[in-house]
């Protein structure tokens, strides 16, 4: 009985040892555990976005003239309103584009205007058409005016200090009408005068009729009169504000005289811009009136009063009679843009309608404004001169044409005369520090063949080793890609004649296609207008290949009108060995996907701000176009972004790990097969150069071949085959020639 006990007694000891030992394993691998996850967790939120700044130091030169604002984006219908970003005490510039909905900001400093886009993701996101900041409540910080689908709505200005901050204060502004209260309507296609119009100390409102035209509206702002602040009350006090009313693009009428209409409506429709401002300094309201379709702004000078408004003439030839503005819809825009103490105008077209019309690479006139309502015409291209812009539709592409080892710059752009076209920049800098010069704005003469637009990609189509120029068009409805194969000759790289077609399966011009090199073949992805994207894997070649549909809603990018227009681009972003596919859509949200082909969750994309050490949301507006691009002799890529408004911006990883994206050695020999014994050489790197014969025996003195230079050679050989060996620090490379009589 004692042993059984002492038995039993050791095993119920022994059980508990081994319950304790398991326990005691149990709780160390659950902190093993806990401590690889924590590493782990802590490894994704390390890699878990790309930063990047916006250099602007890069050179960029048209015309001998070096750009202060190269890759500030562009302009296409922008709207300037003036706002103290920085809280230095100096206004600055907020720009809106209604053409892309893009917001773009300018520091003053040293009596010029600088690109600050830190600034831009701290204003509202989701506004459209049209935007104004006025200070309503007299706080002395502007507010946000902007169009809603009911009329208009109203942001407060919130900001502390340097910290810009908005507040929803109205969804709809309404106001009082002659049945009550009701939205105040404003068309879309509209740009209301917000100001104060009656000189009691706040903000009233005019606007054309929103069903008619015609007439102006005028919303007398009552709150001073009702509390003796500043607020927003406002009351319709006619319709048929200063005694006029606008026909046609030339037809005003005055007085009773009423505009003919057709069925009620005038002849006359479509949008139009409102500046009400004291022209002359007589202490009363001016007008001046812009009119879609119409290229002869209207001013009315206002002989009543302030409580009595009284326009009885018009003058198109505003503001400077000899220099009269000619411009398809124009809006004004009052600023004293150089802090002289004298208010300026800008005049910049309003339009949506991007389609040719005209030369958006000029159209951005500054009047400067001096004592008595006189004006002096400075510019035809205010800022614009001082950025790369193509007029709209910029699509970015990189490559190293010219065999002189580091990447120069094309860029698509939109139909401008008779066709789009291809702008070139040479890289006259090198891998490591790039300084472009424009060389062409025709670049390969493809303007005329009619294109309404143009968007570029370089890819090895015949698999040569040479960057051979994709470009996709759209004529007449359809798009469609051709490739221009590299010739191998610096000096002329790309022909019209040596291009094959590649048939891929678009079936709209919306469309964004995107080819990328997979193992022995290509993958495909086609972002939609509605939002989602495609992916498709080749079976054969490029020139008549099949191309299966893997995937309609590719890595989740399903139909959202908030995310439409997709744009894809591939490369490998974080320098790991992955190919990663980089997005942008038309709410401006940019994510990269990590070896996107295994599916991996997406990581943020944010700017960041040297200066302050603080990161930023990007915004580049709708229909953006990316482009990666060794640029910085860094790893990482940089990353282009073509502009619909026709600009560039380019983004440097603040990740720089030194090397690794140098460009693989490319040489050249021509003509092939050699006739007249001469053979011209080019490398885009430094290289000994040596012809040998097909029994490897040395033919020549070795030679040094400058990286990028022609060199023509003089061969003394009988016809035959040989070679040429080019061999540079670390890489080598031989051409096949033939000789021949």
């Amino acid at each position: 009985m004692v042993i059984e006990q002492v038995f039993l007694l050791n095993f119920f000891i022994s059980a508990l040892l081994h319950l304790f030992f398991a326990y005691f394993v149990f709780l160390s691998m659950r902190f093993l555990a806990g401590v690889f996850l924590f590493f782990h967790w802590a490894a994704i939120v390390a890699n878990a976005q790309l930063n990047y700044t916006f250099p602007m130091d890069v050179s960029v030169s048209i015309e001998d003239n070096k750009l202060m604002l190269p890759f500030a984006g562009g302009f296409v219908a922008p709207q300037f309103s003036a706002i103290d970003l920085n809280n230095d005490g100096v206004e600055d510039l907020f720009v809106f584009d209604r053409a892309s909905n893009k917001i773009s900001t300018y520091l003053y400093q040293e009596g010029n205007y600088v690109y600050a886009p830190q600034y831009e993701n701290a204003f509202p996101a989701g506004m459209k058409s049209w935007v104004l900041l006025r200070d309503f409540n007299c706080d002395n910080k502007p507010d946000i005016f902007t169009s809603s689908i009911f009329g208009m709505s109203l942001f407060e200005n919130t900001s502390s200090g340097d910290n810009l901050s908005w507040e929803l204060l109205h969804q709809t502004i309404y106001t009082e009408g002659s049945n009550g209260q009701i939205n105040l309507q404003v068309s879309s296609y509209d740009m209301p005068g917000i100001v104060d119009v009656d000189g009691d100390g706040d903000i009233d409102i005019l606007n054309f009729n929103f069903a008619i035209g015609g007439g102006v509206e005028f919303h007398k702002n009552m709150s001073v009169e009702n509390t003796g602040s500043c607020d927003m009350d406002l009351v319709r006090i006619t319709k048929r504000y200063g005694e006029f009313e606008e026909c046609t693009c030339e037809d005003y009428i005055f007085g009773s005289e009423e505009c003919p209409t057709i069925g009620g409506r005038l002849k006359h429709s479509g949008g139009k811009s409102i500046l009400s401002f004291d022209a002359t300094g007589s202490g009363v309201q001016d007008i001046l009136i812009g009119q879609e379709y119409c290229v002869y702004p209207g001013f009315l000078k206002n002989t009543g009063t302030q409580a009595t408004p009284l326009m009885s003439s018009v003058d198109f030839d505003f503001p400077v009679a000899s220099d009269p503005l000619r411009m398809e819809y124009p809006a004004f825009y009052e600023i004293d843009v150089d802090h002289d103490g004298t208010k300026d105008l800008i005049a910049a077209p309003n339009t949506y309608l991007t389609e040719g019309t005209q030369d958006y690479t000029l159209l951005l006139a500054y009047y400067k404004g001096a004592a008595g309502g006189q004006y002096s015409h400075i510019t035809d291209s205010f800022l614009k001169d001082e950025m790369i812009d193509v007029g709209y539709k910029a699509s970015p592409a990189f490559a190293d044409i010219d065999f002189d080892g580091d990447e120069d710059l094309l860029i698509g752009t939109g139909k401008i005369g008779s066709g789009a076209s291809v702008w070139y920049f040479e890289n006259t800098g090198n891998s490591s520090a790039p300084s472009f010069n424009l060389k062409n704005t025709d670049f390969l003469g493809l303007s005329s063949e009619g294109n309404e637009s143009i968007r570029l990609q370089f890819l090895d189509v015949n698999s040569n080793n040479e960057p051979d120029m994709v470009v996709y068009k759209i004529k007449e409805g359809a798009l469609t890609a051709v490739a221009y194969l590299n010739t191998g000759n610096a000096n002329v790289p790309y022909e019209l004649t040596n291009s094959i077609a590649l048939q891929l399966p678009v079936n709209s011009v919306w469309d964004a296609p995107h080819l990328f090199p997979l193992g022995n073949s290509y993958g495909l992805l086609i972002g939609k207008q509605v939002g989602n994207l495609e992916y498709y894997l080749l079976s054969g070649s490029l020139e008549g290949g099949a191309w299966q549909l893997v995937s309609d809603t590719y890595l989740g990018f399903g139909e959202d009108f908030n995310k439409r227009n997709p744009r894809v681009i591939v490369g490998d972003f974080n320098a790991n060995g992955t190919q990663d596919m980089l997005s942008v859509n038309d709410s401006g949200e940019v994510l990269v996907f990590e070896n996107f082909t295994s599916g991996n969750t997406p990581i943020e994309v944010n700017g960041f701000d040297e200066d302050s050490g603080q990161l930023f949301g990007l915004g580049f507006g709708s229909q953006s176009n990316p482009y990666a691009a060794n640029l910085f002799g860094t790893r990482e890529p940089a990353i282009a972004f073509g502009l619909l408004q026709g600009g560039i911006q380019i983004l440097k990883n603040t990740t720089s790990t030194p090397g690794g994206n140098e460009l693989a050695l490319k040489v050249s020999a021509y003509p092939v097969p050699v006739k007249a014994n001469q053979l011209v050489l080019q490398s885009n790197k430094d290289c000994l150069v040596r012809l040998i014969d097909s029994m490897g025996k040395q033919l020549t003195e070795s030679f040094t071949l400058p990286a990028g230079s022609a060199q023509t050679i003089d061969l003394i050989v009988v016809p035959g085959v040989y070679f040429v060996e080019f061999a540079s620090f670390n890489e080598r490379k031989i051409i096949r020639i033939a000789v021949i009589d």
